[in-house]
């Protein structure tokens, strides 16, 4: 297969894009303790969420525990220090049940279950039933002796979900899309089976001759920036009388840099080469600078290329010799230096 029927192959391919959640947004997608404080929001009736006791009736029904009447809660902790100084993830006492909730998301289990189970056996008043979880995206087998029940995310949602028509009126789309993210990444952490898109097999398929256009992608990389150091380097003594000039250098591989301080002022041009050809962009570093600019450049362009707040001072094929591009950016640095 050629390179071109290869990429003509992977453009065929239906596109597809994954959701991202919040917590993807904000780089904690499986961390327990972000899990579990949003958790402890959702589990208390008296949150913002609106939702009520949505996701503590969901959980008891999926615990068996149907309640005929609301359960009341009276307090909820995070990381509730036990007898023997342990901390238990979640800790919620109604005025029916104290339950013990112990995260578990990617960790093995290799938890104190006897001391947190003492701990809430202390605790609980004797009108008040202790219930001993451990939530899991998988199931996980418990010692016999722990007390503890194993529940997956999975059971937990579906209760929550055919519950959620009788909750969902008086909540805002806000706080449940950030209940369907919860229930997203805590149910997809990776400990499955991988399961591929057909884009993704195509990439298994080909692995040898991607990786192959890859390193040869690469090679002509470095050389777009061997033209770039090379420009520099023939301007080396051209510079040199520049008075305004502060400092230059190449960012990211495929970008020339010269920054100028004018008054207070900083300028900067940045040539870019790339494989779609080279461009020459003069700024403002901040909006001061950039109404500095666009007052001089008014004198002398009668309508300049604006792109991304950037004033575009000329483009140039690849092919295109090094000389006019010296050229035109040593004509435009020795105007700015004289303003």
């Amino acid at each position: 297969m050629s390179y071109l029927t290869l990429l003509l192959t992977y453009a065929a391919l239906p596109r597809t894009q994954a959701d991202t959640t919040i917590f993807d947004v904000s780089g904690y997608p499986h961390y327990e303790n972000v899990c579990s404080n949003v958790l402890a929001f959702y589990f208390d009736p008296q949150r913002e969420h609106g939702l009520g006791s949505l996701l503590l009736d969901g959980l008891l029904n999926a615990l068996d525990y149907p309640q005929t009447e609301p359960v009341q809660l009276q307090n909820i902790w995070r990381e509730y220090s036990t007898l023997r100084g342990g901390r238990l993830d979640l800790l919620i006492k109604t005025d029916r049940y104290l339950i013990a909730i112990e995260n578990k998301i990617f960790h093995g289990l290799n938890n104190d279950l006897n001391d947190y189970r003492e701990t809430v056996q202390h605790l609980a008043d004797p009108d008040v039933q202790p219930i001993y979880l451990v939530l899991s995206p998988r199931p996980l087998t418990l010692p016999p002796d722990s007390g503890f029940k194993n529940l997956t995310y999975g059971q937990l949602w579906q209760e929550v979900k055919r519950l959620l028509g009788f909750y969902a009126s008086a909540t805002t789309q806000k706080w449940l899309s950030y209940l369907y993210d919860l229930m997203t990444v805590t149910t997809a952490t990776g400990n499955e089976a991988m399961e591929f898109t057909e884009r993704e097999q195509f990439f298994i398929e080909h692995h040898p001759m991607l990786v192959q256009l890859q390193q040869e992608y690469t090679a002509f990389q470095r050389k777009l920036a061997s033209q770039l150091t090379q420009l520099q380097q023939q301007m080396d003594d051209g510079i040199k009388h520049l008075t305004q000039l502060d400092k230059r250098w190449i960012y990211a591989s495929n970008c020339l840099v010269h920054d100028f301080v004018l008054t207070g002022h900083k300028i900067a041009f940045d040539l870019y080469i790339k494989p779609d050809g080279w461009t020459l962009q003069l700024f403002g570093r901040n909006q001061t600078s950039q109404q500095f600019l666009g007052n001089r450049i008014a004198q002398r362009l009668q309508t300049p290329i604006v792109d991304n707040n950037r004033f575009v001072i000329g483009t140039w094929p690849l092919q295109t010799p090094l000389d006019p591009i010296r050229d035109t950016l040593s004509e435009w640095m020795n105007w700015l230096d004289a303003q």
